[in-house]
């Protein structure tokens, strides 16, 4: 009995030895497990290391040379003959105080810019000569804001044409469009990008300009496949483009005529050293507008710069997608509808009648508004009446509008219908009063009239 009880408890004591030993097992092997899936888990990723925050040395290093940058158009209807867009802090027009560039010749500075302090908008007080330095721009004297006790200190940096850091105060201006505030680099490139301009020349030949997204273009004519030219663009202000032609002689690029402009309107950039009279400029500035809807329009407005101040200007009719440009041609062929194709016939035009325009002797800004109207639609058969002074040049006929007390003024040329000689026309230098209606003659608008409606006061 004894034994058998003693052999009973050996089976016990081996059997759960072996269930324990088979217990530690499973669990060793568990952990093992275990152990092998962390050694296999992914290691944590590195955090990537923060990359340091760009100084004011690297935000607002110099990268166009003050010298480039345009002060804008001279279009401008204000009172002062200035630029018509301005500098505000943060591009915020709302700011009262602004500045502006203003074109002055490199002989009186190293940039050929003055720069110009206002105040609520109205007032504009003189600045000083911007100096270069270092890609810097920077007055050479402080300029006190007038019947106030601030100055305006400056130490500019342009970072485009549009944008630039004022190092002595820590602050940022943008340039802004008279109506439409700030707009920067990108927004012009929008809006030029892939359309086509349809220029309309004296000659009544038509030329097309193709703007490309990679700022190149292709100049092209209908009536001459030969004359085609290419360059690049590129917008200079809130209103102003220039064309780089790449030959500038075949396209016919305006050279200027016995005078340094180095600095002016033309673009013109001269490397010191550089011998003036070896240069060809190969820059043709061109204006636009933006319309309420923030479309580019009237592109090809501009002027060209004379040296004895005054302007001649050429001008598009046609801007933007071939579809538009449809509609556009159709709209313009249509406001010449009803008239003779013969402009010596004048029956459908009444002289007589009380006219829509009047432009009074020495009202330079509405002859300019006449010649720029001219250049659009909406002018065809207005009868015009116009006081100013006969420029008789050859066989052609011409209605100065002198500016009282300057030298500026707007020559209008007319076509005079079943003309008389010359003994039955008025002199060069008279005084004369023309009534004149505005018809299509060769696909320009021109002012026709006749001799009985050119009257010497």
């Amino acid at each position: 009995m004894k034994r058998e009880l003693m052999r009973r408890f050996l089976c016990l004591s081996v059997t759960a030895g072996m269930i324990a030993g088979s217990m530690t097992a499973c669990g060793k092997e568990k952990e093992a497990e275990a152990e092998q899936e962390v050694t296999e888990e992914e290691p944590e990723a590195a955090a990537e290391p923060e990359e340091p925050a760009l100084s004011k040395e690297e935000l607002y290093a110099p990268v166009l040379s003050p010298a480039t940058i345009h002060p804008g158009s001279l279009n401008s209807t204000e009172e002062i003959d200035t630029t018509s867009d301005r500098w505000y802090e943060d591009g915020d027009t709302s700011n009262e105080h602004y500045f502006l560039l203003t074109q002055m010749t490199t002989a009186q500075s190293d940039i050929g810019l003055d720069i110009e302090l206002g105040v609520n908008s109205s007032q504009l007080f003189s600045g000083s000569p911007l100096q270069g330095k270092d890609g810097h721009a920077v007055a050479d004297a402080t300029l006190q804001i007038s019947g106030e006790d601030e100055t305006f200190d400056f130490d500019l940096t342009f970072q485009d044409n549009f944008t630039c850091y004022n190092w002595a105060t820590d602050t940022v201006w943008k340039r802004c469009h008279p109506t439409f505030g700030a707009k920067d680099e990108a927004w012009y490139d929008n809006a030029f990008a892939g359309n086509t301009a349809y220029v309309e020349w004296n000659s009544a030949s038509y030329e097309r300009i193709v703007f490309n997204a990679d700022h190149t273009f292709v100049e092209e004519h209908d009536d001459d496949p030969d004359q085609t030219y290419t360059g690049t663009w590129e917008v200079k202000s809130s209103n102003v483009l220039w064309l780089h032609f790449d030959d500038p002689v075949a396209a016919g690029v305006p050279q200027p005529q016995g005078v340094d402009i180095a600095g002016e309107f033309l673009g013109i950039e001269i490397e010191e050293g550089e011998n003036v009279e070896d240069i060809v400029y190969d820059v043709v500035p061109q204006e636009f507008e933006i319309d309420e809807n923030g479309k580019i329009t009237a592109f090809g407005v501009y002027p060209v710069y004379n040296t004895d101040g005054s302007m001649d200007f050429k001008a598009t009719y046609c801007f933007g997608t071939e579809e538009e440009i449809e509609e556009q041609l159709a709209a313009k062929n249509a406001g010449a509808a009803g008239q003779p194709e013969d402009y010596n016939d004048l029956t459908a035009a009444d002289l007589e009648g009380a006219p829509d325009v009047v432009v009074e002797a020495g009202d330079r800004d509405a002859a300019s508004d006449l010649e720029v109207a001219m250049m659009g639609d909406d002018i065809g058969g207005k009868i015009v009446e116009i006081h100013g002074i006969m420029d008789v040049s050859g066989s052609s006929y011409y209605v100065v509008v002198q500016e009282e007390g300057t030298s500026k003024k707007t020559r209008l040329y007319l076509l005079i219908a079943n003309k008389p000689s010359a003994d039955e026309l008025p002199v060069d230098d008279d005084n004369v009063v023309v009534k004149a209606i505005v018809w299509k003659v060769n696909g320009n608008w021109e002012l026709v009239t006749d001799a009985d409606h050119i009257e010497v006061e």
